[in-house]
């Protein structure tokens, strides 16, 4: 059965997927009540559990016009990188690329996280998860990259380390 094309013009509600309705937002149904946000006092939204004996890794790097290693795994462990939010900036008037990236522990560029490159100025953030988990050996870097001066990216990295 082939996807339906929903006119986005005239919905009203949350746009549904293939196969399902829309939720309707009306007077008497607001998209309150559909309570996609924590209720006040409600306690930490739990977003996944993370394993018996592991280390919950949190960082952040930052890097304008260079390469600035932010987290190296470590040694006799695995990082499963969960999640990642990158924000980028480029006034330099110039093309410019920006990365966030992982290598080995030759210093050997391994696997890009997040690449964006722009002929022009801009300014915006992204963010994206693995599931699973990436995998990332012990003693790999994470990293991020700059090529040029007014260019410049912070990212964020969630994951766990056993």
């Amino acid at each position: 059965m082939p996807a339906k094309e929903y006119n986005e013009v005239k919905m009203r509600g949350i746009l549904p997927s293939d196969g399902m309705d829309a939720i309707p937002v009306t007077e008497s149904a607001p998209l309150t009540s559909i309570q996609v946000e924590p209720k006040p006092n409600a306690g930490p939204i739990p977003v996944g559990k993370i394993p018996d004996g592991a280390s919950q890794i949190i960082r952040t790097g930052q890097a304008i016009n260079e390469i600035s290693v932010f987290y190296t795994v470590s040694a006799g462990k695995v990082l499963y990188l969960a999640y990642y939010q990158v924000f980028l900036s480029n006034t330099s008037g110039a093309s410019a690329s920006l990365n966030l990236r992982i290598r080995d522990d030759g210093d050997v560029f391994w696997a890009n996280i997040a690449f964006h490159y722009h002929p022009l100025d801009f300014v915006f953030g992204y963010s994206g998860n693995f599931m699973p988990p990436l995998e990332i050996p012990e003693n790999y870097d994470i990293y991020v990259s700059s090529e040029r001066p007014l260019t410049s990216i912070v990212a964020v990295i969630h994951g766990y380390e056993m």
